[in-house]
This record gives structure tokens, C-alpha cells and sequence, in this order.
């Protein structure tokens, strides 16, 4: 994997989404936000992305079926998944698209977030 400089964050939640945002640009990474599966989608078919960051549960596409349609184009982008969902509930289907990665969001804080992605370089 190469250096991880453009991330994609894929978050409905306004206030992580910014929280997120803000403190990857402090540690200089360059980012972008879209706010659903949909978004996301069109935003991949305009720029390459480093790194996705990934909600999955959110309005009009989910995070799930978002791995599914990219991955299925072939998209190799490496995936750390942001979510409230369980690792139990999220886990399996995480492995099967090979993400890097899974946060519960309930159990992480925006630092350790931040650090492993620090430490993917």
C-alpha cells in the first residue's frame, strides 16, 4: 500500500464527519466528505482517494452495499470502517471486502482514529 495522502470520508453524521475532517487535516492529510453511499460513488468516479473512511449505516446507500458496487468495479481502495454496528454484526461481511480495519464508534475515540491511520504510512 502506498502512502496515504487523499482520504474519503463516508459519514451522514455532520459532527463526526467534521470532527474526522478537521483532525485529518491537522495531521495533514487532504480529505473530502460524502455524506452517503450515493455521494461517495460519484465522488470515486472524479478522484482517487488513499483511503476510505466508511459509515455503515446511513441514508440512501449504505456502507455495505457501497464496498459492494466498488469492489465490484474493481476498486482496490483500502476501507477502515467507522460504525455503531457491532463487530460481531459488521465483522464478517467486513472481512469479505478486506477492509483494513474496524471501528466501533461507541468504543473508539477520534485519536485512536487517527493514529492508526497515522501508522498505515
Amino acid at each position: 500500500m502506498g502512502k496515504i495522502n487523499n482520504i474519503l470520508i463516508v459519514e451522514d453524521e455532520e459532527n463526526l464527519a467534521q470532527a474526522l475532517n478537521v483532525s485529518l487535516q491537522k495531521n495533514n492529510f487532504s480529505t473530502a466528505i460524502a455524506k452517503n453511499g450515493s455521494e461517495a460513488i460519484d465522488m470515486l468516479k472524479k478522484e482517487k482517494y488513499d483511503l476510505i473512511l466508511l459509515d455503515i449505516i446511513m441514508p440512501k446507500m449504505d456502507g455495505f452495499s457501497l464496498l459492494e458496487i466498488i469492489r465490484g468495479d474493481g476498486n482496490e481502495t483500502p476501507v477502515i470502517i467507522t460504525s455503531n454496528l457491532g463487530q460481531g454484526e459488521g465483522r464478517g461481511i467486513a472481512d469479505k471486502f478486506d477492509v483494513l480495519h474496524y471501528f466501533v464508534k461507541s468504543d473508539s475515540n477520534l485519536k485512536e482514529i487517527i493514529e492508526y491511520i497515522k501508522n498505515i504510512n
